[in-house]
């Protein structure tokens, strides 16, 4: 994907970054593996084992759909937050209106997947926020961004 097209004139792309891939894989094999147990416990019921196949399935195109959909980047200027896959959404900050960049972990997140959130705080009269959820390190992505941020 073109992620030059989303950028302002002038601003150059510093950092490329998604949804963690540990966390996907953390999460799509034991829904695969779930599929697998219900579906050789309720062989001999067709209906029930169609049904729960077609839980789990919307399950797992829901989660790959959703990694696959979210870019995170950086350019010199801004950070950006694209989603969608049919409709696409653009949220972005300007480094100079940031008042704080915040890094949340959880137990899970933090140990099982070395992942967490960043938390992009900006000032005005909006006083809005940019979530940059299950990012890789968060806190190595933090300093690179900042870096990519110094004059």
């Amino acid at each position: 994907m073109k992620l030059e097209k989303y950028i302002g004139p002038g601003e150059t792309i510093k950092i490329k970054f998604g949804i963690s891939e540990r966390w996907f894989f953390g999460q799509i094999f034991p829904l695969i593996v779930i599929f697998g147990v219900l579906i050789f416990f309720w062989r001999d019921n067709v209906l029930i084992a169609s049904i729960l196949s077609g839980i789990i399935w919307m399950i797992i195109f829901w989660r790959t759909h959703g990694f696959f959909s979210t870019k995170y980047f950086a350019t010199d200027k801004k950070i950006y937050k694209l989603t969608g896959f049919l409709w696409k959404k653009l949220e972005s900050a300007a480094e100079s209106q940031l008042e704080n960049i915040a890094v949340k972990q959880s137990f899970v997140a933090r140990f099982l997947f070395g992942m967490g959130t960043l938390k992009f705080q900006t000032a005005g009269a909006n006083n809005s926020e940019i979530s940059l959820v299950r990012v890789d390190d968060p806190w190595e992505t933090k300093q690179k961004i900042e870096s990519a941020w110094q004059k």
